[in-house]
Formats: C-alpha cells, sequence, structure tokens
C-alpha cells in the first residue's frame, strides 16, 4: 500500500489510522503514533525517524504561518511521485481531494499540481530517478505521448516517473527570482483548476543555446553548465534547438548559481515554447551568456 498513489491521499486525509501488522497493532492520529506494546512517538519523533509520515501533517486553516508556505505541498507531491498508478491519467485526480483541502489553508488557487501564487518556484521541479532518501529506485522521470496529453509541460503531471524541488526549497530563502509570471491562461476564478492546454505568460531573458542535434547532455560538453545539474524530461539529443528562460539566482554551499528552464519553440513567431527540463549554471557564466538580452514576453504550454 506504501507504493500506491491513491493511498497516499486516504492516508493524509484520514483522521485516524490503524495498521495491522505482522506482530503488533500501530494507532496514528495527526499528533501521536503508539503502538499496541504502549509505546509512544510523537509528532515530532515522527518526523525526524519517518519524515515521509510527517507529509501528513496539512497545516489548518488560520495556523501559524511557516517559512516556506508551499513546502508541505512539494513534500507530498514529491511523495506521490515515487508511487504507481493502475491508470495513469489519475495522477491529477489522485491528489484532488488534497488539493481541495489544502486551498482552504493556502487560499490560493489550484492549477494543475501546483499554486498559482507560487508558480514562479512550483514550475522548477525537476525530473529525477530518486530523491535523497527515497526508499524507492526508479528510471528517470520522462514526459510520453500519453503523459504530456494530461497536462501542461510547465506542471509536474506532464511527465511519468518522480520529481523534486530538494535543491530549490532548500535555499528558498536565498532565491532571487528573475522573471515574472503575469498570467495563467485561460484565468478563471476558481479554487481548484485542471485543463492540460493551458498556457503561462511570462516576462523574461530568454536566449537560444544551441543545436543539440546528435549531442550528449549540456553539462557533459558545455563547461557553462553546473556538472550533474542539467535534468531533462525529454531526450534532449532529439531536440533541434532550444533556448533558456532565466528563472533564478541563489546563494547556497555549494555556490552561487543561475537556476534555468530549458524551452523547446513550438510556435516560434508567436513566441510559443514547451518545458523540456531544467538546468543550473554557474553564475560567472549565466551573468556572461545572458549579457545585453532584454526582457520579452514567452508562452509556455
Amino acid at each position: 500500500m506504501s507504493q500506491r498513489g491513491w493511498a497516499l491521499q486516504e492516508a493524509i486525509l484520514a483522521p485516524v489510522i490503524i495498521y495491522f501488522c505482522d506482530k503488533q497493532i500501530f494507532w496514528e492520529c495527526r499528533r501521536v503514533q503508539i503502538s499496541e506494546n504502549g509505546r509512544l512517538t510523537t509528532v515530532k519523533q515522527v518526523e525526524y525517524f519517518a519524515p515521509s509520515r510527517a507529509i501528513r501533517l496539512i497545516p489548518e486553516p488560520g495556523a501559524e504561518p511557516r517559512s516556506d508556505k508551499y513546502g508541505f505541498w512539494y513534500n507530498i507531491i514529491e511523495e506521490f511521485s515515487h508511487r504507481k498508478l493502475t491508470v495513469s491519467t489519475d495522477v491529477l485526480r489522485a491528489v484532488m481531494g488534497l488539493a481541495q483541502e489544502s486551498a482552504a489553508t493556502l487560499d490560493d488557487v489550484y492549477a494543475n499540481g501546483l499554486w498559482k501564487n507560487d508558480l514562479a518556484k512550483g514550475i522548477l521541479w525537476k525530473a529525477c530517478g530518486n530523491t535523497l532518501g527515497s526508499r524507492y529506485r526508479m528510471a528517470p522521470a520522462r514526459r510520453t505521448e500519453q503523459s504530456a496529453a494530461r497536462a501542461p509541460s510547465w506542471s509536474w503531471a506532464s511527465v511519468e516517473g518522480c520529481v523534486s524541488w530538494y535543491d530549490h526549497i532548500g535555499a528558498i530563502d536565498q532565491t532571487s527570482y528573475l522573471f515574472e509570471i503575469l498570467s495563467l491562461e485561460p484565468d478563471v476564478n476558481v479554487s481548484t483548476y485542471i485543463a492540460s492546454h493551458s498556457a503561462l505568460l511570462i516576462r523574461g531573458v530568454v536566449k537560444k543555446y544551441l543545436s543539440l542535434t546528435g549531442a550528449d547532455e549540456p553539462s557533459k560538453f558545455d563547461p557553462m553548465f553546473v556538472q550533474d545539474r542539467v535534468h531533462a524530461e525529454v531526450d534532449l539529443s532529439e531536440v533541434s534547438s532550444c533556448y533558456v528562460l532565466q528563472a533564478a539566482a541563489a546563494e547556497t554551499l555549494g555556490g552561487a548559481f543561475h537556476e534555468c528552464l530549458i524551452l523547446e519553440p513550438v510556435q516560434l513567431e508567436r513566441n510559443l515554447f514547451r518545458r523540456i527540463g531544467v538546468c543550473q549554471i554557474q553564475k560567472a557564466w549565466a551573468e556572461y551568456f545572458f549579457a545585453g538580452i532584454d526582457s520579452t514576453e514567452i508562452r509556455i504550454c
């Protein structure tokens, strides 16, 4: 059950869970876990010894705000993306109950698996095989024809496999976003919103990189990219050309870098792109690469 997608939503929303194990029964609520032998585990202990259980704690409306208001949601999606669904098109439906429960707490609009007022961070997810501390081992996440039909490319739901925001959340207080999301199209005034053909209107600095036909991933041949920090959800060797959107600047213990989206043109005359990956570029290279480029408006579908 711990590997099934639908079971995660049921576990988080349930006020009480009873586990029937081989040797004893465990009882768990939102505050404590107690076993049949009388051992009591508090919430803080649960979070320390089993971080995946901590995601059950959706903040209640009116609760004291956290430093990272949306962090709990990204934890939920990271865990969910490691799990399996019998019907892959259920990916957004399988967390809809969680979205509806969270909408009141966040006072925000849920849009294709992310939150409207936090899309700048939300669209910087990375496709990955497994995340730090994960108990699962999976192949790298990839966009397939079927997964692309269920959500726009800027949503994590457009890929099959594991996604993560681990690198971004760790330095969120030191992150400065370098682009602006102008609107969600179509824009609607509802608490939960799913539309596979929606687009983001963005203002930012975009530059064509190079032709990747017949080449490996940029991290393997170009010193501009931080080694092992190019995460693509498509095979880049099959992409004829790509563009890079400067998204965020961050200071971490590993140094200063810029986070960028890798884009593929859909209709270049309309400045329409799809997201195909995310990468990190060393700060000095980024300042050189994007020097003299003015901001422009683009759409990511």
